[in-house]
């Protein structure tokens, strides 16, 4: 796996669509380039944070945004990615990871989740993770506010 790891972050306007910003120069791919699904993170073993990022919001909050990687029952590795913050989070808050195949010509998004109202992180379901040199992943977090909305990333991995 890569290990060297770039923290960014960065204000994205999306003008009130649900399409999320993919990185800088990268096209929006479909759904369906994202690794299977391999459920709850809670059940991973050899936990590893791979890149972290954080974001301040027009009101003040902070949300850490975490890369992570672990191993399944079977030992496969999968990622998946953590938002927290001292302050609940909001059930308008969302956090996904961004995928590419190509070397980041083209990007998905992937496991797209929204905390419960309140609560102080969420995560989405981890996904197979991969050997090639063209598979990077993202981090991403996305926070609604006004007057543009707010999305962090962490570096690749």
């Amino acid at each position: 796996m890569r290990t060297s790891l770039v923290v960014a972050a960065a204000a994205v306007a999306l003008l009130g669509t649900p399409l999320l910003a993919a990185p800088a120069g990268a096209a929006t791919a479909a759904a369906s380039v994202c690794p299977v699904d391999g459920g709850d993170p809670d059940l991973f073993t050899a936990k590893a944070t791979r890149a972290t990022a954080s974001v301040t919001t027009a009101d003040g909050r902070t949300i850490a945004v975490e890369l992570r990687s672990g191993n399944n029952a079977a030992a496969q590795q999968h990622a998946w990615v953590k938002i927290s913050s001292s302050t609940p989070l909001r059930a308008t808050d969302q956090v996904w990871l961004e995928v590419t195949g190509d070397s980041g010509a083209t990007w998905a998004t992937c496991g797209v989740t929204a905390p419960a109202a309140g609560g102080l992180s969420a995560w989405t379901h981890g996904f197979r993770t991969s050997t090639s040199a063209q598979v990077r992943m993202v981090g991403a977090v996305r926070v609604v506010q006004t007057p543009t909305d707010l999305v962090g990333r962490t570096g690749t991995w």
